[in-house]
């Protein structure tokens, strides 16, 4: 099953690494990256992967605008 998107969820670049989990438009699952072991972080891949996650809700994506963005990675 490779129908997964991790799209970045994080409030700054310093801050914690967020990922919110999305199948088919669906928010499923959210991983604090920051937080998990490298077996940890391996483990819920495979049981996302494998069709696990439960059913938040849709996903609400909001994107800034590039003339909008700002961040000491993009100085």
């Amino acid at each position: 099953m490779q129908d997964l998107l991790f799209l970045n969820d994080s409030f700054s670049e310093d801050g914690a690494q967020e990922y919110a989990v999305v199948r088919q438009g669906r928010q499923i699952e959210a991983l604090t990256v920051s937080w998990m072991s490298r077996a940890e972080l391996h483990n819920d891949v495979d049981w996302l992967l494998g069709g696990g996650g439960e059913d938040y809700g849709p996903a609400v994506v909001q994107t800034e605008p590039m003339e909008d963005h700002s961040c000491l990675l993009c100085q």
